[in-house]
């Protein structure tokens, strides 16, 4: 299996990639899981009871880590308060930090929320990878389906592990094999890997697909663009932007199934519709530097048809910049990039709308919902806010699959396809068990 990098394996309450989401799914236990039905216990017994405010949930009696020892409650209590106290180090610190965690007994937890949760909120919420428990509540020790074995470099294996909490997978082996995303393609064809990611030109015969989530091209502003107070016109510029991008079609550029930027979420995580936009001024500059990730064919795609659509706002030169390794993150704490504009590729981890919402706001750099808010699902007036500010614009969103060799066999998308990661779980092997 492809990834970009091992972080999972290292801390999964810090993971922000893909790679990292998913190995920490396959390396780590969790209260719950997202199956084909939805969500599913994993290490808990069931899913849980609710008296008042909290929800109170027995862990398996099978439930073991990776070096033998039960899964306990005051693991699983750690686990928590180490989250919660990562604040924004974790991409659900502030999430987790709004629940009241505690040992109601040696394998029972109670899990006290703010008033309005609701229920299906907060497991999806502790199905996420990066709510994960490990012995102690300190990486080192996981609980999940594979138990990480050998390797270094760019190889790592993970082997099925016989005292996980719903038995033995499937699957008797997973290689972990680091690839970039140009090289994939490549790995995949020549049978390094049996899973990508990334789309294919050419198609190997016998190749299946399954839904592999969904992936935004967002557009980040320089500072001098951002926020309403900026100078010049700015806030204009943004709304001229989305508008010509909207009419400009951009879903031609991108594989997968496409939906037009209207709103910064793709349809299944969206929390608000799209509005109706008046007609914007146009900011002209003496140049428009479009930058994007170096390496990204379709990221490369995109910023090319954005630097044709400021032309007519450029008294002089518009230009597209590659930037290695560029991304999200990198776009929004730049203080005085070269660029004025970069368009980044967004990969979405959410498992609502809810936690879409919080999750743009993390990305770049916005002043976020409450927890209370996201678990109640109160979100739709802070996300029309952010569409009518133009505050984060989308360029594009795509459901991308996942290729598979003709051998695997099993293997799905988790839930409805949303959490970007296929659901290894149940997958497996003909002739090996």
């Amino acid at each position: 299996m492809p990834v970009r990098d091992f972080s999972g394996l290292v801390d999964p309450h810090t993971v922000e990639t893909r790679s990292g989401r998913l190995v920490a799914t396959l390396a780590h236990g969790h209260l719950f899981r997202v199956g084909a039905v939805g969500v599913v216990p994993e290490l808990a017994a069931g899913l849980g009871t609710v008296a008042g405010d909290v929800l109170t949930v027995t862990l398996g009696d099978s439930a073991r880590f990776h070096d033998g020892s039960p899964v306990m409650a005051q693991d699983v209590v750690a686990s928590f308060r180490r989250i919660a106290g990562l604040g924004d180090q974790s991409p659900v610190g502030r999430l987790v930090a709004a629940l009241g965690v505690s040992e109601a007994g040696p394998r029972m937890v109670a899990i006290a929320f703010p008033r309005g949760t609701l229920l299906d909120e907060l497991r999806a919420l502790l199905a996420r990878p990066e709510v994960a428990i490990v012995k102690g509540g300190q990486p080192g020790v996981g609980a999940g389906t594979f138990r990480p074995t050998t390797g270094d470099g760019d190889r790592r294996t993970l082997v099925a592990w016989e005292g996980h909490a719903e038995g033995r997978p499937w699957l008797q082996e997973v290689r972990l094999v680091r690839v970039s995303r140009t090289a994939e393609e490549g790995a995949f064809r020549y049978g390094d890997v049996e899973l990508a990611f990334e789309p294919l030109r050419m198609t190997p015969a016998g190749t299946q697909s399954a839904r592999g989530g969904w992936s935004s091209w967002l557009l980040v502003f320089h500072p001098r663009y951002r926020g309403s107070g900026a100078s010049g016109g700015a806030g204009a510029l943004r709304g001229w932007v989305q508008g010509a991008a909207l009419e400009a079609r951009l879903g031609r550029f991108v594989d997968g199934r496409t939906v037009p930027g209207e709103v910064p979420w793709p349809d299944a995580l969206s929390p608000v519709t799209a509005g109706t936009r008046g007609a914007k001024a146009m900011l002209a500059r003496e140049q428009m530097v479009v930058s994007y990730a170096d390496g990204e064919p379709d990221s490369e795609e995109l910023a090319k048809a954005v630097r044709d659509l400021v032309r007519p706002v450029t008294r002089g030169e518009a230009r597209v910049l590659p930037v290695r390794g560029l991304d999200a993150g990198d776009a929004r704490r730049a203080g005085d990039p070269p660029w004025d504009l970069a368009v980044v590729r967004w990969e979405w981890a959410a498992l609502t709308a809810s936690q879409a919402a919080f999750e743009l706001a993390r990305a770049l750099g916005l002043s976020p919902p409450s927890a209370a808010e996201v678990l109640s699902r109160r979100v739709t007036e802070w996300a029309r806010g952010v569409v009518q500010r133009d505050e984060a614009i989308a360029l594009v969103h795509a459901e991308r699959p996942v290729a598979l060799h003709a051998k695997v066999r099993g293997v799905g998308g988790s839930g409805a396809g949303i959490l970007n990661l296929p659901n290894l779980v149940d997958a497996y092997v003909p002739g090996a068990r």
